[in-house]
C-alpha cells in the first residue's frame, strides 16, 4: 500500500520483485492522490463531520483494487485474463490466502489496519497475518473505514516502523498504532 504521493510502482519496484523471487505474490494497486470532488453527491462530501472525503474516496480505491486483483488471480475475473496467468504462473499454481502479509508506507501504512479488517472479513490470513506499517499516516475513522484492530487473529505478526529524521510523519503515529493494537488485544500479541 503505497504513499500518499508514491503511485509510481518504480518507488516500491525493488521490494515487489524481491518478494515475487521469493514465490510471494505480490499485488500493487493506486489510490488517487489527487481528488476533485467538486460537484460530487453530497451524502458524500458530508458523511463526516469534517466534511473531508479524501480518505473515503481513497480507502474504496485501495480495497477495490486488492478486491480485484484476488478475483483475477482466482481466476474469477478476467482483467489480466486467465491464460496470461497460467502462461505466467503455470497451470498448477495455487494461491493461499490463509498466508498473508500486507505492507503499507506512509498514509498506506495507516491504512494496513483497515485492509487487514477487511481481508480477514474474506478469510484471508486465517494461517498466518504479517502487519507491516512503514512510517504509518493516521487511520480513517470514518464509519464502515475505520479498523476493527480486535479482529486481528492471535498468530499476527506486527511490525510497526518509525523514521528517526521523518519529518513529515511523525514517531508519535507509529507509536500509537502499536498501543492500540496492544490495547485492543490484551495479551493476544506477545511483546516480542
Amino acid at each position: 500500500l503505497h504513499g500518499f504521493t508514491g503511485i509510481d510502482i518504480d518507488l516500491y519496484d525493488s521490494s515487489m520483485k524481491a518478494l515475487a523471487e521469493r514465490g510471494v505474490i505480490s499485488i500493487f494497486t493506486q489510490y488517487a492522490t489527487t481528488i476533485n470532488l467538486q460537484g460530487a453527491d453530497e451524502e458524500i462530501q458530508f458523511d463526516h463531520p469534517t466534511g473531508n472525503p479524501e480518505l473515503y474516496v481513497r480507502y474504496t480505491m485501495e480495497w477495490s483494487g486488492i478486491s480485484q486483483a484476488a478475483a483475477a488471480l482466482n481466476l474469477e475475473d478476467e482483467t489480466i485474463g486467465s491464460q496470461t496467468l497460467l502462461d505466467n504462473l503455470g497451470v498448477n499454481y495455487v494461491i493461499d490466502f490463509s498466508r498473508l502479509m500486507i505492507i503499507g508506507h506512509s498514509m498506506g501504512g495507516g491504512m494496513v489496519p483497515y485492509i487487514a479488517t477487511k481481508s480477514l472479513e474474506q478469510g484471508w490470513g486465517s494461517n498466518e497475518l504479517i502487519l507491516d506499517m512503514e512510517a504509518p499516516w493516521y487511520a480513517s475513522t470514518w464509519k464502515g473505514y475505520e479498523p476493527n484492530y480486535q479482529a486481528l487473529p492471535k498468530h499476527t505478526l506486527l511490525n510497526v516502523v518509525t523514521y528517526e529524521d521523518d519529518h513529515a510523519v511523525s514517531q508519535c503515529i507509529g507509536m500509537d498504532f502499536y498501543e492500540k493494537i496492544r490495547a485492543s488485544n490484551g495479551t493476544n500479541f506477545p511483546d516480542e
